[in-house]
């Protein structure tokens, strides 16, 4: 078993690999982006698994470092898809496409990988009100899809999810 350091502007996340393989790495992708999606919008909800709360932990940091961000993000997106459609279809096509830009230079690290489930947390957190359980559904299969079937191969050369320690600064 090996250890690594990520470090943020106000904490280290210690890892602690795993050896997941990858339908375990993608069955946990999937369940992280409901947990957060009903994380943003009732923050007392259960955790979905033993690797939420840290997860919740720095999107939470994420979110307060970045709320202007990602709310002119939202908005702007929301503007979008209302003017060319609110379906399902079009919020996944948007979703994936601001993901993918997130990657487009072929460096992943765990700060993009949970910069994915900050945005859609904000984007269902935005939204929620106009568009109701299905949007927020939608965005977080998106999200957990997009996870599960982009990063997954890196997340198991990374030793799988891990169990993070993360430590204020």
């Amino acid at each position: 078993m090996h250890y690594s350091l990520v470090y943020c502007r106000s904490c280290v996340i210690q890892t602690q690999a795993a050896s997941d393989d990858i339908d375990v790495v993608k069955e946990t992708a999937r369940l992280l982006a409901l947990d957060i999606a009903e994380y943003m919008l009732r923050p007392s909800v259960r955790l979905k698994c033993r690797h939420a709360a840290t997860l919740r932990r720095v999107v939470d940091e994420l979110s307060s470092r970045h709320e202007i961000i990602f709310t002119s993000i939202a908005r702007k997106l929301g503007a979008r898809v209302a003017v060319e459609g609110p379906t399902a279809a079009r919020w996944r096509y948007t979703f994936i496409a601001v993901a993918s830009e997130l990657f487009a230079d072929g460096h992943n690290n765990w700060g993009r990988v949970v910069t994915v489930y900050a945005f859609a947390g904000w984007l269902i957190r935005h939204h929620s009100e106009t568009c109701g359980d299905e949007l927020a559904h939608t965005i977080a299969a998106t999200a957990g899809d997009f996870v599960a079937e982009k990063l997954a191969d890196w997340i198991c050369h990374q030793g799988g999810w891990v169990g993070l320690k993360y430590v204020p600064l």
